[in-house]
């Protein structure tokens, strides 16, 4: 009888609530498993996105060089329309280009040959021929240094020597300082060669005053100042010119005259203290922000000069 009551307590004790648990228990664990790696990948994904943001941020920001490079893109664009439009809405404005010489004088009475100064009139130019010339050398060399000649421009500016640029800026600035005394009334063919000439040796002593700073530790002047000389040389026929008309001749220039020598005055001032600046403290800035500087002056100089042009020529 004790045998018989054992066996249906043993079938009794049955294990299949347990395995139920423990199937519970492993599930809640799995799950709980499950939603302990399920949780990371949410917050993984939120840190990814903000470094993405911030990449496509700091693509934005331009560095110096490419600012300069974009600069001189944009000067040769402007200068390509400006050119045009000067060729199509400036009128035909013009002076003569003369050679002095020396001539006999026909009203005297003696035997000998008597000189007396004279002219000869060589050719009639136009006002818009010297301004498109000036924009079509301006817009060849920004697209140059843009492009084809980008690599060594920049190394040149990296290292403090921008020469590419002083030499654009010689053609340019000759041209318009002509242009501008041609204007106002100097007409010999040397005397204005003459001018070009000297704006020429102000941007290599400019050049070589950067040349000589770039490697040394001490600010040098020498170069410097013999440019201030020669730059100011230039200016002495335009200034003789208005002196001349005012004080012998009675009269007064148009106002074009007076404001374009103005605003050529100021760009050439512009570029002496830049470079100024640019010897005196060159250890605090970098020469590329001297170099904006310049290319600055240097447009809105030539933007100046077209408006008036065509303010003061206009079909």
């Amino acid at each position: 009888m004790a045998t018989k009551a054992k066996k249906p307590a043993v079938k009794k004790t049955a294990k299949k609530p347990a395995t139920k648990s423990v199937a519970k228990t492993s599930k809640t664990v799995v799950s709980r498993k499950v939603a302990k790696k399920s949780a990371p990948k949410k917050s993984k994904s939120k840190p990814s996105v903000a470094v993405t943001t911030k990449v496509t941020r700091s693509k934005v920001v331009l560095t110096p060089l490419e600012r300069i490079r974009s600069t001189h893109l944009s000067v040769a664009i402007t200068s390509v329309f400006f050119a045009v439009m000067t060729a199509f809405f400036v009128g035909s404005a013009s002076s003569e280009i003369m050679l002095a010489s020396q001539a006999r004088d026909a009203f005297t009475n003696t035997e000998s040959v008597v000189l007396s100064s004279a002219s000869e009139v060589l050719f009639s130019l136009e006002y818009k021929y010297i301004l498109i010339a000036i924009l079509a050398f301006s817009a060849v060399g920004s697209l140059l240094l843009a492009t084809k000649l980008r690599t060594r421009y920049e190394l040149s500016v990296k290292s403090g020597v921008s020469g590419f640029r002083w030499l654009l800026v010689g053609l340019t600035a000759g041209l318009t300082l002509q242009l501008v005394s041609f204007i106002g009334g100097v007409q010999d063919l040397m005397t204005l060669k003459l001018i070009g000439a000297l704006i020429v040796a102000t941007v290599l002593l400019g050049w070589v005053a950067d040349r000589d700073n770039a490697t040394s530790k001490k600010p040098k002047w020498l170069a410097f100042i013999a440019s201030l000389y020669t730059g100011a040389l230039a200016w002495f026929p335009l200034v003789g010119s208005m002196i001349g008309t005012t004080v012998y001749g009675s009269e007064r220039f148009g106002w074009h005259v007076y404001a374009l020598a103005g605003v050529a005055l100021a760009g050439f001032t512009g570029f002496a203290v830049t470079q100024y600046l640019s010897i005196k403290n060159k250890n605090s800035l970098e020469y590329t922000v001297y170099e904006q500087r310049y290319l600055r002056i240097d447009q809105l100089t030539k933007f100046l000069v077209v408006v008036i042009v065509f303010s003061a020529f206009a079909k």
